[in-house]
Formats: C-alpha cells, sequence, structure tokens
C-alpha cells in the first residue's frame, strides 16, 4: 500500500516554542496576586500539561496549599496575563522556522495544541509564523465544529 502523505499535524509546546518561560511568569503572577511565593522555574515540566487549572492546581498540591476555592477566578487571571505576555521570553526551537518552510513547500501542515485559540494565534503572529498553517486548533476549537470541519477537510 503506498499512499502520500499531504498533511503534517503539529503541536505548538515542545515542538515549536518552548513556553515554559512565560508559562512560570503566568503562574508566579497569580500566585503573588495571592500573597504565595512564587515556584521555582525549574519546576516547570512538573507543572505544564493540561491546561491553565492543572498547572495552578499542581502549583498549590507542589506549595502544600490547599485547593483554590476561587479557581475560575484565578483561570482568568492567568489568561488575561498569559495572553498580555505569551512571547515575552517564550522561543522558536532552533531551525524551527527553516523546517517550517520546508515543510510547507510540499505538504499542508495543521497545528493542534491544548492552548486557548485566541492565545494560540496571537502567538503564531509574534513569531512570524502563521502563514505556515494551513489550520490551527486549540483546546476551545472543540466546540467550534467549523474549525474542526475545515481542519478535516485540509487532512
Amino acid at each position: 500500500m503506498n499512499k502520500k502523505i499531504k498533511c503534517i499535524l503539529i503541536d505548538l509546546d515542545g515542538t515549536i516554542i518552548n513556553s515554559g518561560p512565560d508559562l512560570i511568569d503566568s503562574l508566579n503572577f497569580v500566585l503573588r496576586n495571592q500573597n504565595i511565593k512564587p515556584v521555582e522555574k525549574r519546576i516547570i515540566g512538573s507543572l505544564v500539561g493540561g491546561g491553565a487549572k492543572a498547572m495552578i492546581m499542581r502549583a498549590y498540591q507542589n506549595l502544600k496549599l490547599k485547593p483554590p476555592l476561587n479557581i475560575d477566578l484565578l483561570i482568568e487571571e492567568f489568561l488575561e496575563f498569559y495572553f498580555e505576555n505569551c512571547s515575552n521570553r517564550s522561543f522558536l526551537y532552533p531551525n524551527v522556522f527553516n523546517t517550517l518552510k520546508k515543510l510547507k513547500s510540499k505538504f499542508r501542515i495543521a497545528l493542534c495544541t491544548n492552548k486557548k485559540q485566541f492565545i494560540t494565534e496571537k502567538i503564531l503572529m509574534n513569531f512570524k509564523i502563521e502563514d505556515f498553517f494551513d489550520c490551527v486548533l486549540g483546546s476551545d476549537s472543540k466546540s467550534n465544529l467549523s474549525q474542526i470541519q475545515k481542519c478535516w477537510n485540509i487532512v
């Protein structure tokens, strides 16, 4: 069976960009506003994955604190700060731009990420890589059937 590859699906964090520095800054902003000591940057790997709520809850657990009662407010605060600062210290991994350029010349490229759509789009624009992607699906795209259908048609 000889099938031709037409589309490549790529994740954002840990594949194209290292967003750890901006994520930890956003988390520590939220913690400081709650009069909680910031977490150390070296533990970012144990906190990420699963979105803002999971990250905040893991930080509280790491600091041996009771889960926050106002988690929804903290998530909102985190996302607002992160949106404003999502490209301050994050960076593209080496050779990503040239690799995307080569891939785009031969394939369609779709991006799928656990980040919210509006934050993902801002990051792609800030790094000037948005034009490489035929489709972008953020974590909140799950309820956007037209966006999912667009990606499905591309794939």
